[in-house]
């Protein structure tokens, strides 16, 4: 019976061509389609759900509102002091870190041979903390250590291969800021479904440097919201909760900063 049914059905194809091809060309499009704009939603809703605390990580960011009351301005990082003081400040959290996005001349130096030298866009400065609360898989190096010191690094094995040929790296030293910085180890680059993919990691501590940014300005200037702050809250802790503390922590802090949210 399917043998006839199949027969009827090739008859009816060949018999009105046009209006055949018309059907079985729309059906397949709108097929294509559902299936494109679902793997598209998946792809965006799977962002960041990798890591092994995604259900507990929380990025603090920046409100500016108008004189109606209506927000103006959303920033997604904030000034650096606002994340040393919650970290102080709320029990609810568990860790946290900041880190400060820039671009900058990285340069090989190489005795006798011309040095290596380009523009990178992907590199963060960051607090040690990163490795305890998102997935950085080196391959290279001690997580416990690798961004203690002021003057190193972390590197993604892209980067490592651009400038060195290797992976083996660790050790070596690229330029930056005018100074060497020493390569303390090497990550797998970070999946794609990542909201960032940093191709260097500096130790935060370099910025105490007075020449790059500078300690005190760390803790006082509240104008520079270039820092994103992420925290990782206790298990049990309710988000919402602490969100609502957010206005009076900066009340007391500073009357001028508006309020931060979470995303």
């Amino acid at each position: 019976m399917l043998v006839n049914y199949l027969k009827v059905a090739l008859r009816s194809i060949f018999r009105n061509k046009l209006t055949s091809f018309i059907n079985i060309a729309g059906l397949a499009l709108a097929l294509s389609s559902a299936l494109l704009i679902t793997f598209y939603v998946v792809d965006e809703l799977s962002y960041d759900k990798h890591h092994p605390q995604a259900d507990r990580l929380y990025r603090v960011t920046r409100y500016f509102y108008d004189q109606d009351g209506n927000a103006s301005l959303r920033l997604s990082n904030v000034a650096p002091p606002i994340g040393m003081l919650m970290r102080n400040d709320f029990q609810e959290i568990e860790n946290l870190f900041r880190m400060l996005p820039i671009n900058t001349t990285v340069t090989l130096r190489q005795d006798g041979n011309e040095d290596k030298s380009f523009r990178e866009r992907n590199i963060f400065i960051s607090e040690p903390e990163i490795f305890d609360m998102l997935e950085v898989n080196l391959t290279e190096g001690n997580k416990a250590t690798a961004l203690e010191k002021p003057g190193t690094m972390v590197l993604s094995e892209a980067m490592a291969e651009k400038y060195f040929g290797s992976t083996q790296v660790q050790g070596k030293t690229l330029e930056l800021f005018g100074f060497p910085v020493q390569i303390t180890g090497v990550y797998k680059s970070f999946k794609p479904q990542t909201h960032f993919h940093p191709d260097f990691l500096i130790s935060f501590s370099t910025l105490n440097d007075s020449t790059i940014y500078g300690r005190r300005r760390l803790e006082t200037n509240w104008g520079n919201n270039a820092f994103g702050t992420y925290f990782l809250l206790k298990e049990g802790e309710d988000a919402k909760a602490l969100e609502s503390k957010l206005p009076d922590f900066l009340d007391n802090t500073s009357a001028r900063l508006p309020a931060p949210t979470l995303a």
